[in-house]
């Protein structure tokens, strides 16, 4: 499977084309054609290339995971997890905006436990508490938190409440199923403990670019501790914040991008670049140990990867937007 992954080049190609009709003929012709065809069958377009590279990379995961058995079996879903709550998010704050539901569909990543199928039901549901009331039927065990939570929700209105219910219990159980010495174990708590570092530092970042106004509410359990992360909502700007990231290690010190973001500051652009980041971590396990759950992590990390820089491409082509600027966005492991 390793094999078929696409390379820089196919991508550097891929961007060379004119025109969005370009790059179907060439993903029909690749190992996405399957998908692609039985995709073009309900419209074509960007929506068609979207349905495509959701269903690959749904299936891809899927074959990996019946190829895996007992304890890698285990750990591999425990991270696969953490992308049901990424959709669940997603689904909710769409419901919130009133989104569309092809608007909504085409941001989620259908890796988890729930399916193609079972997302695009939550986002038939007419608002938050439906896609809530929907999860409990399926007995999902997100539900119970965002019942719990919900109350609070409907006083303040603030879906960031809902969401950070939803990180908390899924990272507190995480960490509790990867709680021994077993060298798998403690590979899966470390990207798990990362991946909580992540997203602290995104909320740190919001709170120092103005994007948020409260107070920032971390997430226990990374490597970055509580009060680390304190004096990081005391910085003056997104760029200082990256400055001191810098040197623990959790973001490259990739000169170029931290001038320009600390001339203009956008934190979409700062969320990408720790995505990026944790993204080469995941997906250079495939260097490590053979015998060890690294080789099929770093296979999955490579794929989802693969998937990230088709999606952008093919967003960009869409768009209009000018190549320079999508082949920014693109990231090669």
């Amino acid at each position: 499977m390793n094999g078929e992954l696409f390379q820089e080049a196919v991508f550097l190609d891929l961007l060379a084309q004119a025109e969005l009709t370009q790059m179907t003929d060439s993903l029909l012709s690749s190992p996405y054609g399957e998908d692609l065809s039985l995709a073009l069958t309900g419209g074509n377009g960007l929506g068609a290339i979207e349905r495509a590279l959701r269903r690959n990379l749904q299936r891809s995961f899927k074959k990996v995971l019946r190829m895996c058995g007992g304890e890698p079996y285990r750990l591999t879903s425990i991270l696969l997890s953490n992308w049901d709550v990424f959709n669940i998010k997603t689904v909710l704050r769409g419901k919130q905006r009133d989104l569309p539901q092809e608007e909504i569909l085409s941001a989620l990543i259908p890796i988890g436990e729930l399916d193609e199928a079972k997302l695009s039901e939550l986002t038939r549901q007419d608002h938050v508490k439906a896609v809530v009331d929907t999860l409990a039927t399926w007995g999902s065990p997100f539900a119970t938190p965002l019942t719990q939570a919900f109350p609070e929700y409907l006083e303040k209105r603030q879906l960031s409440i809902l969401e950070k219910t939803l990180d908390e219990f899924y990272f507190k159980w995480a960490l509790s199923q990867t709680a021994h010495e077993a060298e798998n174990e403690q590979l899966v708590r470390t990207i798990i403990r990362e991946q909580i570092d992540y997203l602290n530092v995104v909320s740190a970042l919001k709170i120092v670019s103005g994007r948020e106004k409260v107070k920032a509410v971390f997430i226990p359990g990374g490597f970055l501790s509580l009060s680390f992360l304190n004096s990081l909502c005391q910085c003056k700007s997104p760029g200082e914040v990256l400055d001191i990231l810098g040197k623990t290690g959790l973001v490259p010190p990739w000169e170029k991008e931290l001038l320009a973001w600390k001339e203009q500051p956008q934190t979409s652009d700062i969320q990408r670049l720790l995505e990026a980041s944790f993204m080469q971590k995941w997906a250079g396990m495939i260097r490590k140990d053979p015998l060890s759950i690294s080789i099929i992590l770093g296979f999955l990390g490579r794929k989802f990867n693969e998937f990230v820089n088709l999606r952008i491409i093919a967003r960009g082509k869409a768009h209009g937007v000018p190549v320079d600027t999508i082949r920014g966005e693109l990231v090669f492991v």
